[in-house]
């Protein structure tokens, strides 16, 4: 399981064991506000601050996005749609 918080970080967890496994992201006064794993091995953060975050689940670098796309506006919510291998986001204002 992935947990996402409004204080920056996003944890994989064992819940076979009840243990966190790793910190996948730990942003300073930013909150993850959704995630959406977008294959099997990537994960995107909706933050407030108004950038998407994609992290590689593999990399045990915590705070070390792959790749940054900035939105106009805080983000609310987030999907990844494998069809089209796309994300939908939805913000404060839309």
């Amino acid at each position: 399981v992935l947990s996402a918080s409004n204080d920056g970080s996003v944890i994989l967890w064992d819940i076979t064991k009840n243990e966190a496994i790793h910190r996948v992201a730990q942003l300073d006064s930013v909150s993850i506000n959704a995630i959406t794993l977008t294959n099997g091995s990537s994960l995107a953060c909706a933050c407030n601050d108004g950038l998407i975050r994609l992290y590689d689940l593999k990399q045990n670098n915590a705070n070390q996005p792959t790749q940054q796309m900035k939105v106009a506006s805080p983000l609310s919510t987030i999907c990844y749609l494998p069809n089209t291998e796309q994300l939908a986001y939805g913000t404060e204002q839309s």
